[in-house]
């Protein structure tokens, strides 16, 4: 069985595949302090999009 981060890390990989201007080797994920009633993780997504004339532009999103 998967455990909760192995869950949350596949969801935000299958998110990111459907992005077109994702930078693919730009995407790393990091783990964050347990918070809330229920102590959860928050894990991190950082990834770079785009790449035109400007370069690319960093970007990232929680997921709890």
């Amino acid at each position: 069985m998967r455990t909760r981060q192995q869950r949350l890390i596949g969801l935000a990989e299958r998110v990111l595949l459907h992005q077109p201007d994702v930078v693919p080797d730009s995407i790393l994920f990091e783990w964050g302090d347990h918070r809330g009633p229920d102590w959860e993780q928050t894990l991190t997504v950082h990834y770079d999009v785009g790449g035109g004339s400007a370069g690319p532009h960093h970007r990232h999103h929680y997921f709890i």
